[in-house]
This record gives C-alpha cells, structure tokens and sequence, in this order.
C-alpha cells in the first residue's frame, strides 16, 4: 500500500481507519465519563475528517447511533 499511495494519501487512510474502529466500538459502560469523552473526540475528529475533505461522506445512520450510545 505504501508503494502505491502517497503520503497525504496513507494519512487521510490511516484516521479514516481510526474513526472506523472508533464508531464501531462498544464500551463497556456506555454511560461514564471516560467514553463521553471518547466519543466527543471522535465526533470531533469526524468533523475536522470533513472540513479537510468535504468530498468524504461518512453514514449518518453510524454517527447517528454512536452519537446516541
């Protein structure tokens, strides 16, 4: 993958790849302190994924529900 891609290329791979794991996460205990603030962070993270790349388009049912949890 390293070969084909450029660098730019294999960073915005790599935090989509992290926000991926993020919302896919389940917490063990949904309502503490420790995942509200995980999942303000990646709600975060997702928006600034958009600002810097306004063609990406991340399932709102997704955000949606682990915005929710």
């Amino acid at each position: 993958q390293e070969c084909y891609f450029s660098e730019e290329t294999n960073q915005l791979n790599k935090r989509i790849e992290q926000v991926n794991q993020a919302i896919h996460h389940r917490p063990f205990n949904p309502k503490s302190e420790g995942f509200a603030k995980f999942k303000a962070q990646t709600l975060q993270n997702i928006e600034k994924l958009r600002e810097d790349y306004p063609f990406l388009s991340f399932e709102e049912e997704t955000i949606e529900q682990f915005s929710k949890l």
